[in-house]
């Protein structure tokens, strides 16, 4: 702390722990937000060529998770809310990324009853397109900073389904462009 000058916060969370815990100056932190690149990311219709990969009906709830497989990021709890929705058949579940849950998660995938229009993409190039996709993306965090896929999936229009943690409730209002729910809960 003495060799640092300066202490930069990307989150509310983070600066208060700062603050609160480290013990920093006030006058030594400032917190500063990143951000997505608006000219590129914006609303717009589902992208055609998934719609046609995928066999999506247009009266489908697109429902997507497009992050790293990571304990914190809870991807194994985004496929139990698609387990939970099992019998609802107006629901597709799309899932894009890698990490070092990507086995399990596939497994999990796999184990689903049948019936459930689940997508396992895993790592793709064209995230952009994928968050086209979505009507909905979740992010079921146990714990998360502030996560770039929320803030693209705003820019591009979707709303966000997100835990209560860390720099998540300075993206999402709760009830205005998405939701807060305690995390890693998939009810």
């Amino acid at each position: 702390k003495e060799s640092i000058s300066y202490a930069l916060a990307e989150n509310q969370e983070v600066f208060d722990w700062y603050l609160n815990v480290a013990g920093w100056p006030r006058a030594r932190l400032a917190k500063v937000s990143s951000g997505v690149d608006l000219s590129r990311l914006l609303p717009g219709p589902r992208p055609n060529g998934l719609v046609d990969k995928y066999g999506i009906d247009a009266g489908e709830l697109v429902v997507g998770f497009s992050g790293r497989f990571s304990d914190e990021k809870a991807p194994d709890v985004f496929v139990e809310v698609a387990n939970l929705c099992r019998n609802r058949e107006d629901v597709r579940f799309v899932v894009t990324g890698a990490g070092p849950l990507t086995e399990l998660i596939s497994r999990k995938v796999e184990a689903l009853p049948t019936g459930i229009r689940f997508e396992f993409a895993g790592l793709v190039d064209d995230v952009d397109q994928y968050l086209a996709l979505y009507d909905v993306l979740i992010l079921p965090s146990r714990f998360d900073g502030r996560p770039l896929v929320v803030m693209e999936a705003l820019a591009c229009g979707v709303p966000v389904i997100a835990s209560d943690v860390g720099g998540l409730p300075d993206l999402v209002s709760d009830g205005k462009n998405g939701f807060l729910v305690p995390p890693a809960d998939a009810k």
